[in-house]
């Protein structure tokens, strides 16, 4: 106890920070609202579960100090980062082929309400596997409690409290995206909502592989 009050200020700059990046818009957050709104909540949670596994696989090889592979390896950075950016482009691809087409009920959507949950699993995992961007956060994250005491403890609580506040995150966009109000305004505004998420997974993909190892 005397060790977490110690480095208190610490937790909290590392955990608020991480709240702030998981939470804000990027590619696995646009794809569970974009899949919240086409195809309801379960679909989304299925999507959200895949995500929250890569989380916690990143956030394992933050926990083993496996991570600074990928800061002496730029070869292993740029594989990652060019499968990562390609990944994203072809579901921009498919938002932005979707917002082209006529009015369809959600039945006809890109991904249908009867896409299988393993799918969406995958979909999510992927989103997160093939992206270099967390397990660089995750260096930079820890960087910063590089001076705390009893470093060990406090990284393995910090890291905890990380993924269990991805996970809450990313089943409460699960649950919100998939209201009712959400619903309806993805029916009544289907096309222009595909075309702005396909729009910003494009530019995610973009800055992704323009990103630099240092970066």
């Amino acid at each position: 106890m005397n060790v977490l009050l110690a480095n208190f200020s610490e937790i909290a700059f590392a955990v608020g920070l991480f709240v702030l990046a998981a939470a804000s818009p990027g590619p696995a957050t646009l794809m569970i609202m974009g899949t919240a709104m086409k195809q309801g909540r379960q679909a989304a949670l299925f999507l959200s579960s895949g995500i929250i596994c890569g989380s916690l696989f990143w956030a394992a090889f933050a926990a083993f100090g496996l991570l600074a592979l990928l800061e002496i390896s730029e070869q292993l950075f740029q594989v990652l980062k060019y499968v990562g950016g390609g990944y994203l482009l072809y579901l921009a691809f498919k938002n932005l082929r979707s917002s082209l087409r006529p009015e369809v009920s959600l039945q006809d959507t890109d991904f249908g309400l009867r896409e299988p949950g393993k799918k969406l699993f995958t979909r999510g995992l992927l989103i997160h596997l093939t992206n270099p961007k967390p397990p660089a956060f995750w260096l930079a994250l820890l960087s910063t409690t590089a001076g705390i005491k009893d470093s060990q403890d406090v990284i393995a609580l910090i890291i905890s409290l990380c993924c269990i506040l991805a996970a809450t995150i990313f089943v409460s966009y699960s649950f919100l995206f998939s209201s009712e109000k959400s619903i309806r305004l993805y029916k009544n505004a289907r096309r222009p909502i595909e075309g702005l998420t396909g729009g910003l997974l494009g530019l995610a993909a973009l800055k992704l592989l323009t990103l630099r190892t240092g970066s």
